[in-house]
């Protein structure tokens, strides 16, 4: 009766090895596949951003918005203002959509007058579509808000400006389309 204890004490343990072995193993692929399920998500409004690429002329105007991927990890889209004046292109603009302590920011950086140097202006992502991104900065004493709309199927994009000036309420904006 002891040999047949034993030979059950064997199998119990050697059981319990196995069970133990195959248990990690599942605990390890569950692990992998949620680390690679959270690494494929894409981050908040990806899609809105990825449409946003390209060259966006605004209507009546000899100005051009030109949206790029960021080639730095924290920095994600990038985009440079520029207008066409007699023939000379000026940088009047450069954005930069970065990550930024778990969030996206816009940074505005508004090019000077020659000798000035560019202030960058954060606005913080509050809202996003597949359609529509606002940013905001109620700091800022102009503007506080902006907003991009991306309208029919993608071909228009409306950028609104807008906030408080002087204790008014302003806002404007200007429709781009894409340029060729």
């Amino acid at each position: 009766m002891p040999q047949v204890f034993n030979q059950l004490q064997s199998r119990h343990q050697t059981a319990k090895l196995i069970f133990m072995k195959h248990t990690s193993g599942c605990f390890a692929l569950f692990l992998f596949l949620l680390t690679a399920l959270y690494s494929c998500q894409k981050p908040a409004g990806e899609p809105f951003f990825e449409n946003l690429l390209g060259k966006w002329q605004i209507e009546g105007r000899q100005i051009v918005e030109t949206w790029q991927k960021g080639s730095h990890p924290d920095t994600i889209y990038t985009a440079q203002v520029v207008e066409n004046i007699n023939g000379k292109f000026l940088l009047r603009e450069q954005i930069f959509v970065t990550r930024q302590n778990g969030q996206i920011v816009y940074n505005a950086q508004i090019k000077r007058q020659k000798g000035e140097t560019a202030s960058s202006v954060p606005f913080k992502l509050t809202s996003v579509t597949d359609s529509k991104a606002v940013f905001e900065n109620p700091q800022h004493n102009f503007p506080q808000k902006i907003t991009y709309e991306l309208k029919d199927n993608n071909k228009t994009l409306v950028t609104e400006v807008s906030g408080s000036m002087d204790g008014q309420p302003q806002s404007f904006s200007f429709v781009h389309h894409p340029k060729k």
